[in-house]
């Protein structure tokens, strides 16, 4: 019998966005499915009134930028909830590479009530929890350590494991200049190595294209909170050239 209704709240969900925090989130709806009735809805659809209807659940909150500030601090006031951080949204600009030894000053700082209220945010590597710490000192942070594939995902990464590789270098062909693929050139065009971009594709597609390179040359420009790709590419046995983000 499920025991407890939980509410979901996130900018998006797999089925418009396929981006890490959403796939975390649907193996999360699959491993409480059995136990619990999941309840979701998007940021910008969240209202007060949803929220005085189901304000004795337990509230997960994922990413959150496109919900309410009215919301924010209804939650903060009335509801029991934890927040599964995927980036730095108590940063105005998101990215603390942009400050020197990612330490914001104090005027760079939001949502700190939302934080400090939740029961408990929870962090997905060491130096996620140590940059959100140094910036916020807040003391409910939860460090898990890692990050969540489905059984399908699983499946694939294994079936790859042992692929032969080529001795070019894959980069990941993005449009999003975080994920540093200009910077990845460069290195490989100075360092006279051969390299190929790899679209993100059909997940099995990707998987099974990024096992057959020798190495994966990745640079974000921002701080990875829990790199799936590079987890991802040193499973496949890869040599993973990346910098300290």
């Amino acid at each position: 019998m499920k025991q407890e209704k939980v509410v979901f709240i996130a900018d998006f969900y797999k089925d418009i966005v396929a981006g890490g925090a959403e796939l975390y989130t649907d193996v999360i709806f699959e491993e409480l499915k059995d136990s619990c009735e999941i309840i979701k809805i998007t940021s910008n659809e969240t209202n007060k009134k949803f929220l005085k209807k189901y304000n004795k659940c337990l509230f997960v909150i994922s990413n959150f930028i496109l919900l309410g500030e009215d919301c924010k601090k209804y939650i903060c006031d009335n509801m029991r909830y934890v927040i599964i951080e995927h980036d730095h949204k108590y940063l105005r600009n998101n990215n603390p590479v942009h400050y020197k030894k990612c330490l914001a000053p104090p005027d760079e700082i939001q949502n700190m009530e939302f934080y400090q209220k939740a029961v408990a945010v929870f962090c997905q590597s060491k130096l996620h929890c140590e940059i959100i710490y140094k910036n916020t000192l807040l003391k409910n942070l939860i460090n898990l350590g890692g990050n969540l594939w489905s059984k399908e995902h699983i499946s694939i990464l294994s079936k790859y494991i042992d692929s032969q590789k080529s001795p070019l270098c894959a980069i990941l062909e993005s449009v999003n200049k975080n994920k540093g693929m200009i910077k990845a050139i460069d290195y490989c065009r100075n360092t006279s190595q051969q390299f190929r971009l790899i679209p993100s594709l059909d997940y099995e597609i990707f998987i099974k294209t990024l096992s057959s390179f020798k190495k994966l040359v990745f640079f974000p420009l921002w701080i990875e909170s829990f790199s799936r790709l590079a987890i991802e590419a040193k499973i496949l046995g890869c040599e993973l050239v990346t910098n300290g983000r």
